[in-house]
């Protein structure tokens, strides 16, 4: 049978293993995540023909809404066209005269996406990390409660049988 004081031990480590879980993810939210290898790929795949990476990018900014690492000047860097995938309205749809026009007045009037994705995924990050450290809050201030909740349950239990047990030896010595 377990103890009062297995149960408690046992909701202790478990509160203090949410709490490490919670302060990691933060330090690692806060850490990890420089955009170095974003940076690399996007200079490899400028540089080298390459489908496979062209398809990524073109993924990565047509789903993210953004245009190369900075921004669109990373493309001027490089000497390289603005890619129909930074823009919104040419990228849906397949190769053709229509891609092309709708490309080429996306790049005269310079209505492409203007924050580079490396910021873009930097925010989604840190808000999937904000999730994540605010679950494992809530989670153990419920914890918490429920300690503080199952002692006062305890004390309350307790006083309640010494009053009963005072109660019935005055009744048994009258």
């Amino acid at each position: 049978m377990i103890t009062f004081v297995q149960f408690a031990s046992f909701f202790i480590f478990l509160v203090s293993v949410e709490t490490v879980a919670t302060v990691g993810s933060a330090v690692l939210n806060t850490w990890v995540g420089g955009g170095s290898e974003l940076r690399v790929h996007f200079y490899k795949n400028s540089t080298v023909e390459d489908e496979g990476g062209h398809a990524f990018w073109d993924s990565l900014q047509s789903e993210n809404q953004c245009c190369g690492v900075d921004g669109p000047q990373d493309y001027a860097i490089v000497h390289r066209e603005i890619p129909s995938s930074c823009c919104a309205r040419a990228h849906p749809l397949r190769e053709g005269g229509a891609r092309r026009h709708l490309h080429a007045s996306c790049l005269s009037e310079k209505s492409y996406y203007m924050t580079g994705c490396e910021e873009t995924l930097r925010q989604k990050k840190s808000f999937k990390g904000k999730i994540f450290i605010t679950t494992g809050v809530v989670f153990v201030l419920l914890e918490i409660m429920c300690i503080i909740l199952a002692i006062w349950m305890a004390r309350t239990i307790r006083s309640e049988r010494r009053r009963l047990q005072q109660n019935l030896q005055a009744h048994f010595e009258t």
